[in-house]
């Protein structure tokens, strides 16, 4: 809390993993942001491993990854994370002031923070508040951040960081009990920040099933299954901590990226549908030039096609999917291809799958403008809450608002 600023302790999430056996594994310990307090750079990312600041660029893409679809691309999340393993498992003598590291098994570490990072994420509700999202909002106290001395906040850092290093050498190596470690940890964030220990807000205990955070008494609301359409474009319903304001467009397109996905996963491809008449289209050179090399991902998503001069390929099949939402393929086809060319997609890459997955979900998600009807509304509530990442479209821009009890209280005066 001293090391991100204890402004932000009710926007933070505990990360516990726990791989260790004997002399190989690794243990992962620390908080992470809430995706609402991304920031622009990734100064705000401190790693420590047994006890050493360090920098690995295993550690920051397995952070990056756990929070794909949660925040907007050039946003970084927040985290302090402390890891601990054999140090023969690791040479530290990469860089000349010990700041780079290289892991005997990066896999294995990448899997660990990935995973703990991502199950810390999936146990909390990022759902952002109307505050969080217009920082100019004033309905309640956390809209506004206070005013911090850029150079008071750094002898602050550095101070706590130092304590922290110190504490941490000081712990055996292993303990027997295996909460020790975390234990001794949030004592010394308890000491230096005793205020806001007192207030464990956004945290959970590994291990506890719920995995909730412990957010004190909420006004209970009586469940409804009703929804509100706002001009065919907003749904509006609630739950126990406040009013839910959803982007349909959004909140379908992660449906329809996940089910795509769901579909893809491992060696899966998408169904096709095969065309009477090819579809002819002009494409850039580059397009050609690269063919060989896009095939197998135009295959895996339902596309069929085939050179047919230096610039232009036959469309033979496309994607069952798209013409189940009544896609047009061509105009698809056409966009399809422009952004390969001018994006420069690295065909085999899982952020080039994505990238496809997501254009395909964006194009065959309900848009704004359309009337839903009441079972529609019932369905995309219902599979709302059966979705994974279901508060974010697979870009990272939130497909719900919450506006709180709180925020509510406030605007009528209550509070």
């Amino acid at each position: 809390l001293s090391i991100v600023g204890k402004e932000l302790s009710d926007q933070l999430l505990e990360v516990s993993v726990d791989r260790y056996d004997d002399s190989r594994g690794i243990l992962v310990w620390g908080l992470v942001g809430l995706p609402s307090i991304a920031r622009a750079n990734s100064k705000a990312q401190h790693v420590f491993l047994n006890g050493r600041t360090i920098r690995d660029k295993t550690v920051q893409h397995a952070i990056r990854e756990a929070y794909r679809g949660l925040i907007e691309p050039g946003r970084h999340p927040t985290a302090v994370l402390m890891i601990e393993m054999s140090p023969t498992a690791v040479d530290v003598n990469v860089h000349p002031a010990k700041l780079e590291v290289r892991f005997r098994d990066q896999s294995m570490v990448h899997r660990a923070i990935y995973h703990g990072v991502r199950d810390a994420l999936q146990r909390a509700d990022v759902t952002p508040t109307l505050a969080q999202r217009l920082p100019g909002f004033t309905g309640v106290g956390e809209a506004v951040m206070p005013t911090i001395d850029p150079v008071q906040r750094a002898r602050e850092i550095e101070e706590h960081t130092n304590e922290l290093v110190e504490y941490i050498k000081s712990v055996p190596e292993r303990s027997d009990d295996d909460s020790s470690v975390r234990d001794t940890i949030r004592q010394v964030l308890e000491r230096s920040s005793p205020t806001i220990a007192a207030q464990p807000v956004a945290s959970f205990a590994p291990g506890d099933g719920a995995g909730e955070g412990q957010i004190g008494e909420l006004p209970r609301v009586r469940r409804v299954d009703q929804v509100l359409q706002v001009h065919s474009s907003y749904l509006i319903s609630q739950d126990e901590r406040g009013v839910l304001i959803i982007d349909q467009h959004a909140l379908h397109e992660r449906m329809m990226f996940n089910k795509l996905i769901a579909r893809v996963t491992g060696n899966g491809s998408l169904e096709q549908q095969a065309l009477l008449m090819p579809i002819v289209l002009d494409v850039p050179a580059g397009v050609v030039d690269v063919f060989g090399e896009l095939e197998p991902l135009l295959e895996r998503i339902g596309i069929q096609a085939t050179p047919m001069g230096p610039q232009s390929l036959g469309v033979h099949a496309v994607p069952s999917f798209l013409l189940s939402r009544n896609v047009e393929p061509e105009p698809f086809m056409k966009e399809l291809f422009e952004r390969i060319e001018h994006e420069g997609f690295v065909p085999e890459s899982e952020e080039a799958l994505h990238e496809v997955l997501d254009m395909m979900a964006c194009k065959a998600a309900i848009k704004a403008g359309d009337v839903l009807s009441d079972d529609e509304l019932t369905a995309i509530m219902r599979l709302r809450d059966e979705t994974e990442r279901s508060g974010s479209c697979p870009h990272g821009r939130p497909t719900t608002v919450r506006l709180s009890i709180e925020e509510l209280e406030k605007l009528f005066d209550r509070r």
